[in-house]
C-alpha cells in the first residue's frame, strides 16, 4: 500500500487506507475528501468557488467583498430563528424573523416592517411616517405624492410646485376632512 508517491516533475500524491487523498497538479492541488482547518486565507481577486459549475462565488476584488450567485441558481440565506444584515458599525439594515415579519431599518432605525395584516411604516417618536410615491420614474415634479402620519393628521401631499410638499387631503383624527386645491384650503 502506497502512502506518498511523488513523480519527478509531475504530481504528488497522498493516500489514506489506498484512496487518493491529495494531489498536486499543474494548476494547484486536487483534494478528495473532508478538510479540517483552522483557517482559510485567500487574497485580494482570489475566489472560492462552489459547485460543479462554479455556481457560487465567494471573493473580495480589492473594493468590495462579494458573494455572487451565477446561472439560474437562486441564492439563499437562511439563519434558523432568522437573519439580520448588518453595517459594520453593527446597526440593523434588514432583519427577518423566522416565519414571521421582514424589517427594513434605515440608519439603525426600523422603518418599514410586514405584519399579519400586511405592511406597516414606522417613523421615531416625533417623526411623521411617510410614504412617498414616484410615478412614471420620478422624472417630473408631478409625478410626486406622498402619504404621510403624525401629529393626529393622515395627508396626502404632492410635489407639483417643484420646492416643497403640497397639501391636497389632510384628515384629522378628530374626524374632519380638509380638502386643498394648490396648496389653498377649499373644504
Amino acid at each position: 500500500e502506497e502512502g506518498i508517491i511523488v513523480k519527478a516533475d509531475a504530481e504528488v500524491e497522498l493516500y489514506y487506507n489506498n484512496g487518493l487523498k491529495f494531489e498536486t497538479t499543474s494548476t494547484g492541488v486536487t483534494v478528495t475528501g473532508q478538510i479540517v482547518a483552522d483557517g482559510l486565507s485567500v487574497g485580494d481577486s482570489d475566489i472560492v468557488k462552489f459547485g460543479s459549475h462554479d455556481d457560487l462565488q465567494i471573493f473580495h476584488d480589492g473594493t468590495y467583498n462579494k458573494i455572487e450567485s451565477s446561472g439560474s441558481t437562486q441564492l439563499l440565506i437562511r439563519g434558523n430563528g432568522g437573519t439580520i444584515i448588518a453595517d459594520a458599525g453593527g446597526n440593523n439594515m434588514i432583519k427577518t424573523i423566522d416565519g414571521a415579519a421582514v424589517e427594513l431599518y434605515h440608519n439603525g432605525t426600523k422603518r418599514f416592517e410586514t405584519d399579519t395584516a400586511g405592511v406597516r411604516v414606522v417613523a421615531p417618536e416625533g417623526v411623521r411616517a411617510e410614504l412617498r410615491l414616484l410615478g412614471d420614474e420620478g422624472d417630473d415634479n408631478n409625478d410626486y405624492f406622498k402619504l404621510s402620519s403624525g401629529d393626529g393628521t393622515l395627508k396626502i401631499q404632492d410635489a407639483s410646485n417643484g420646492s416643497s410638499w403640497e397639501d391636497n387631503i389632510v384628515i384629522n383624527a378628530a374626524g374632519s376632512v380638509e380638502l386643498y386645491h394648490d396648496n389653498s384650503k377649499k373644504f
